[in-house]
């Protein structure tokens, strides 16, 4: 384009020269247009209604609305205000603005500057060449191109409600500088705010770390993950570990108990372990010299003049026994545990009855007689009942059987020389029935004859039977 600043200024003396109502030719235009399509080399300038007139330069320059501009070769201006300037450069919707070759303002209030710059959606403003926008967000500088545009509802990193967000700004893999410091939570901060943070986090951490070093602190498993069960003291161990001051009196099972619970819980029961004292809670009769109790074994409890528990997890209860057993118990004087995981309550030649034992519920409770006498009782009337069953059963069976003999015994026999017989007979026996069915036949000299029986009983039984006899 030759002598554009020239051309622009004839255009808008000619505009002005432009009446409203009768419009003008311009001097370089044949006729008037509707809309405006400049010729290779020519300027043209169309008036359409009132005072507005678009302008065109550049060979195939368009502007379909009478307000937009078109200035460049092929240069498209398509809606109201739109303005298209460079070669090949494209402003389509209204109140575009595509500046630069190739420049493409593609919607609504967007704008594109730069080669080949692209804004392509409503309101996106894109800067510098190959510079690319989308809904509502800006792309500065060459390259720059913006991914996601105006957002609702989405997840930001450290926030836990969903966000908005009015569009975005993408200026392509650069350093931002001579950015004054951030002062509302919706500004941008610099790298002199983010030190000072920095700064700031490392003396409140430091500070925190101090404190926590004289914290109690769960313990750590071994993923890292925090063990509310554990709680290591980190007293020297050497030294007797760490000392708890100023613990309260415990009131739950579960609290810690302090040594003053700790002293009165140990006299209550000292003064409730006597020898031969009058009316103590737990009392033993014997010498403490000469009769002493032995737990050897261990966590192993002996109580008792010369009680012995050897075994592990053993105890002797009782003047004289011994469980000398792994987890044996010895109960009552002379007794003796020499198996492991049983309990006795006597020795050989010393054995004892264990009274009021309530009933047993589980399969493993011990039971007592009235619980064995029923049991007993119960099963003999089992026994008994079953044999009844199977006696009756087996007697009816038998009777049965004997009807069904007296119906096949019923049966007719053939007579004729030749001649064969079917017949059919009944019995009964012993409240018991019986169909007997038979096919018998003489040969035709009468020497030969043939049988073929069966029958049926009430009880369910089949029978048969087959026969052949010869006269002489």
């Amino acid at each position: 384009m030759k002598n554009m600043n020239g051309i622009i200024a004839n255009q808008i003396a000619h505009r002005r020269a432009v009446s409203s109502t009768h419009p003008q030719r311009c001097p370089t235009q044949p006729r008037r247009r509707a809309a405006g399509r400049a010729l290779a080399g020519v300027l043209l300038m169309v008036a359409m209604t009132g005072a507005h007139a678009a302008v065109i330069a550049g060979s195939g320059a368009v502007s379909v609305d009478p307000t937009g501009v078109a200035i460049g070769e092929t240069a498209f201006s398509g809606g109201v205000n739109a303005i298209a300037l460079g070669d090949t450069s494209t402003a389509v919707g209204n109140y575009t603005t595509a500046l630069g070759a190739h420049a493409r303002a593609m919607a609504g209030a967007s704008t594109a500057i730069g080669d080949t710059a692209q804004a392509n959606a409503f309101q996106s403003l894109a800067i510098g060449a190959n510079s690319m926008a989308t809904f509502i967000s800006i792309a500065l500088g060459s390259g720059s191109v913006t991914l996601f545009g105006a957002q609702i509802g989405y997840t930001a990193f450290g926030l836990g409600a969903p966000q908005t967000s009015s569009g975005e700004v993408n200026v392509g893999n650069r350093t931002i500088s001579s950015m004054a410091p951030g002062r509302a939570d919706q500004d941008a901060v610099n790298v002199a705010q983010l030190k000072a943070v920095a700064g700031k986090l490392d003396g409140d951490v430091t500070a925190l770390q101090k404190r926590l070093d004289g914290a109690v602190m769960y313990d750590r498993n071994a993923d890292g993950s925090v063990n509310r069960d554990s709680i290591t003291l980190q007293g020297d161990p050497a030294g007797g570990g760490t000392q708890l001051h100023n613990v309260a009196n415990a009131v739950g099972s579960q609290d810690a108990v302090n040594l003053g619970q700790l002293g009165a819980m140990v006299g209550n029961a000292v003064s409730n372990i006597t020898v031969n004292t009058a009316n103590p809670m737990f009392s033993a009769e014997g010498a403490p010299v000469s009769e002493p109790a032995l737990a050897t074994g261990t966590h192993s409890i002996a109580a008792g003049a010369n009680a012995q528990a050897s075994g592990t997890n053993a105890v002797a209860l009782g003047a004289g026994a011994n469980a000398s057993a792994d987890n044996a118990v010895a109960l009552g004087q002379g007794s003796v545990a020499d198996r492991a995981n049983t309990v006795s309550v006597g020795a050989a030649g010393q054995e004892r009855q264990i009274a009021n034992v309530a009933a047993g519920v589980q399969g493993t409770d011990a039971v007592n007689l009235n619980q064995l006498n029923q049991s007993m009782g119960n099963a003999v009337g089992e026994a008994k009942a079953y044999t009844d069953d199977q006696v009756r059963s087996a007697r009816k069976d038998s009777y049965g059987g004997a009807a069904a003999a007296i119906a096949m015994a019923g049966l007719p026999q053939a007579v004729l020389p030749g001649r064969g017989m079917v017949a059919l007979a009944a019995g009964t026996y012993g409240g018991q029935s019986a169909m007997a069915l038979g096919v018998s036949q003489l040969s035709d000299s009468g020497k030969w004859a043939y049988k073929l029986q069966g029958t049926a009983s009430t009880r369910g039984e089949l029978g048969a039977s087959i026969g052949a006899g010869m006269h002489w």
